[in-house]
């Protein structure tokens, strides 16, 4: 039986314009109509357990209450930077059902990562026949969160004794490691959060479906 590590460990991923999925080509032979050089992928989301409106008031709260007080951050390279407050962030199913997906993989494989396994646990790239792990871009694609991966970010945590709501986003902020920079972001508006064992994800998005 693998033994589940009990100290707290946090990573955070960003992306801009990163990674596109399809391209598309303009219309020939006289059509109106666009013609795509790549079949469009179809999407399939992860079947995630509903939510309470109970317990999706208490994450966004959490997110929200957070942003709402200006705070030095650390930032990726190790300084400090002030995050004046942000504006509140809307949630969105689709987010939710990404992390729902991700947090249930890193729980089944007991891995914190950003990168899906790859293994019968990653949703996505089984149902995406993508040979790899998935990506945060292609997870929020694929459950409906966002037309394209335009600008994201994801903060993953496997927690240990405050392994609780409180602790995680404490954890987040306190971080040194651009956690706290990507929950204060102002550009960011929707938001999706689970819980699965020891672990939990945030994403985050500016457009949504």
């Amino acid at each position: 039986m693998k033994t589940r590590k009990t100290t707290m460990a946090l990573a955070a991923f960003s992306a801009i314009t990163a990674f596109m999925l399809v391209g598309c080509g303009g219309g020939g032979g006289g059509s109106d109509t666009p013609q795509n050089d790549t079949p469009q992928p179809e999407y399939h989301p992860y079947d995630a357990p509903p939510i309470s409106e109970s317990l999706k008031a208490s994450y966004l709260n959490a997110v929200n209450a957070a942003r709402a007080q200006g705070r030095e951050c650390h930032y990726y390279d190790g300084s400090i930077v002030y995050m004046p407050p942000a504006p509140p962030l809307e949630w969105s199913d689709g987010l939710y059902r990404a992390a729902y997906e991700h947090t249930q993989d890193m729980d089944s494989v007991d891995i914190m990562q950003h990168e899906g396994s790859g293994t019968a646990s990653d949703w996505t790239a089984q149902v995406l026949s993508l040979g790899r792990g998935s990506t945060t871009a292609e997870r929020q694609m694929n459950n409906g969160a966002v037309p394209e991966p335009y600008y994201l970010n994801e903060n993953v945590a496997r927690m240990g004794k405050t392994n609780t709501l409180n602790g995680v986003i404490n954890g987040w902020l306190s971080s040194k490691d651009g956690h706290c920079v990507t929950m204060m972001d102002a550009s960011l508006k929707y938001y999706g959060m689970a819980h699965v064992g020891i672990y939990w994800t945030q994403e985050f998005s500016v457009e949504k479906k």
